[in-house]
């Protein structure tokens, strides 16, 4: 499995907008359609709610690259524009081990 993280910071005090976005624009709804697609979660840091992480899992590295490489994730940075204060950091892992 891979897991893709995706950290956004929003400008100071922009947090929840940045949220209602993410659930304006439907990137859950959107993801959940794609080939490959385990799971995703938005968390927002409880030290400091302009931190949003984004979490999802992917049956395989290939399946995930082909979602980034279509029109939805540049679409959904580009609805983010302005609100946050860098460019998102992204980080793709392979999952070692797991317990539920």
């Amino acid at each position: 499995m891979t897991r893709s993280l995706l950290f956004l910071h929003a400008r100071p005090g922009q947090g929840r907008e940045l949220l209602r976005i993410l659930e304006e624009i439907g990137l859950l709804a959107v993801a959940n359609d794609q080939h490959g697609f385990l799971d995703v979660e938005i968390a927002a840091s409880v030290e400091d709610e302009d931190d949003v992480v984004i979490v999802s899992s992917w049956a395989s590295p290939e399946l995930y690259e082909r979602w980034l490489a279509g029109p939805v994730p540049a679409r959904f940075l580009q609805e983010l524009e302005g609100l946050l204060t860098a460019e998102p950091v992204s980080r793709v892992y392979r999952t070692v081990e797991s317990v539920s």
